[in-house]
């Protein structure tokens, strides 16, 4: 029997600070709105290499199936609405206004391009330090990959130990 990972709905281990003094807070779910459910699925885990948050037959529930990039401290609910909802007009070609995070969008960019993942522009640096691309879902949905040295530098020595790569 192969052992159970931890639920990613569940609070990631290297998001709790032990000088903390104020109540754990984090963001739970995003909502993306898409045509398919399974097709989406398979563009989630196959070409961004995200994990299964959750896929369960909830029949008084829209939405069953949600995604989580490999840290696990957030989560995308796959959601698709009835055709001629309000919702379903929040299916893309739109900005979702998410932004993911990475050390090194042109790695993340060339391994993601070989996956098939459709970008609008190569990786280009911003005048105030970052890097950036947009890329897009299945449906349209576009996001931005955006790599900042601030942002590393702090998250890694934000991290307790046990969290921080060596």
């Amino acid at each position: 029997m192969a052992a159970a990972h931890p639920s990613p709905l569940l609070a990631h281990r290297c998001s709790f600070h032990p000088d903390r003094h104020d109540p754990y807070l984090r963001l739970g779910t995003i909502a993306v709105f898409v045509r398919d459910k399974e097709q989406s699925r398979r563009f989630y885990l196959d070409q961004l290499g995200f994990r299964l948050a959750l896929d369960v037959p909830l029949p008084s529930v829209e939405n069953s199936l949600a995604v989580t990039p490999p840290d696990g401290t957030a989560v995308l609910s796959l959601i698709a609405p009835k055709a001629g909802s309000d919702e379903y007009q929040l299916i893309g070609p739109r900005p979702t206004q998410i932004i993911f995070l990475t050390e090194n969008v042109f790695a993340k960019f060339e391994e993601w391009s070989s996956r098939g993942v459709r970008f609008h522009h190569p990786p280009q640096e911003q005048s105030w330090g970052a890097v950036s691309t947009t890329f897009e879902d299945l449906d349209g949905n576009s996001f931005t990959l955006l790599g900042y040295d601030a942002i590393n530098v702090e998250g890694r020595n934000a991290a307790p130990r046990s969290c921080r790569k060596v």
